[in-house]
């Protein structure tokens, strides 16, 4: 319990987005409160990613879309590159193709 800790440190253990927020700590001498020391605790968690990797087929002249579908605090960021270069502009959760050429693979 919080309420009745008289520990210099507090220790949190397996941390969950429930700890997350304003934790404070009372300096008190003879009853009265000489300082207190505000810490803002904010909760991360990795982010994770799933999508249906593999190999397609596309038609050239199609239109063609990549989705990936993603979790974590906070949220990860996009960018779709193509042979390893960032395609322009592809920064959504969804990388749509409009019409898919011989350059586009």
């Amino acid at each position: 319990d919080l309420a009745d800790s008289t520990d210099s440190f507090l220790k949190l253990t397996y941390v969950e987005e429930d700890d997350e927020g304003m934790y404070s700590c009372l300096l008190k001498s003879d009853g009265l409160v000489v300082r207190k020391e505000n810490v803002e605790i904010k909760v991360s968690q990795p982010p994770s990613v799933n999508n249906n990797a593999g190999y397609y087929r596309v038609i050239e002249g199609n239109k063609f879309m990549l989705s990936v579908s993603s979790s974590g605090m906070p949220p990860p960021e996009f960018q779709w590159r193509l042979n390893g270069v960032d395609v322009e502009g592809a920064t959504k959760r969804n990388y749509v193709v409009e019409k898919m050429g011989m350059w586009d693979a």
